[in-house]
């Protein structure tokens, strides 16, 4: 058996992208990438999950 969803269930565009990252963290990173141009890869490194993965900075 199928069912119509209501029109106001149906949502044209989510508010936020699946993959983001916030905006403090983007603002964060940038700060550390200024403060420190010849920081490597390997300093500032992406943990976690491939598709829950995180940003860690090292210091």
């Amino acid at each position: 058996m199928h069912f119509k969803a209501l029109k106001s269930a149906l949502i044209e565009s989510s508010k936020a992208p699946k993959r983001h990252i916030s905006d403090a963290l983007v603002q964060r990173i940038i700060e550390e990438l200024k403060s420190n141009p010849a920081i490597s890869q390997k300093e500032i490194s992406e943990i976690g999950g491939k598709r829950y993965g995180h940003w860690q900075i090292m210091k």
